[in-house]
């Protein structure tokens, strides 16, 4: 996992040149003007997804995990926690079309709000979408940008 705020995503070009072109994207890119669905940026290789969702307390969430893509959320609105997990511990979902979910021990977490990105490479466990407080908005708003990467668990 990477957590930096988004004025530092150049840093990252030179990684993987799928993400070098949703950092490029990005770096040019009005997220507020974006329409909530997908956006495409370089066909099925490069693809962003804009969503309006309620962030959920940890008991409801799951560490999903992807075989084909990386993710990089996007706080747009809002704020929400995302934990990185470690040590899987049983297999909740069956794997489906790039989606996998488990349960498995937090590693860490941060803390996703506007000027903030979070990079989940392929094969590594994370759970989005988790209230911050009880008191807390939960509507949030982010962009998730799907990077195609074969995984290297």
């Amino acid at each position: 996992m990477i957590f930096d705020r988004n004025e530092n995503l150049k840093n990252y070009r030179g990684i993987d040149r799928n993400l070098d072109a949703a950092i490029d994207f990005l770096l040019s890119a009005e997220l507020d003007d974006l329409a909530v669905g997908k956006t495409v940026i370089d066909g099925e290789r490069v693809f962003i997804q804009v969503q309006d969702a309620c962030t959920k307390d940890i008991v409801q969430g799951s560490y999903e995990y992807h075989r084909c893509y990386m993710d990089i959320q996007i706080g747009i609105q809002g704020e929400e926690r995302i934990l990185l997990g470690g040590n899987v511990t049983r297999q909740v979902q069956e794997y489906r079309p790039d989606i996998g979910l488990v349960q498995c021990e937090r590693a860490a977490e941060c803390i996703l709000r506007r000027g903030y990105f979070a990079l989940f490479r392929a094969g590594e466990y994370h759970m989005p979408g988790i209230a911050v407080d009880d008191s807390a908005d939960r509507k949030i708003r982010k962009a998730v940008v799907k990077a195609a990467e074969q995984v290297r668990l």
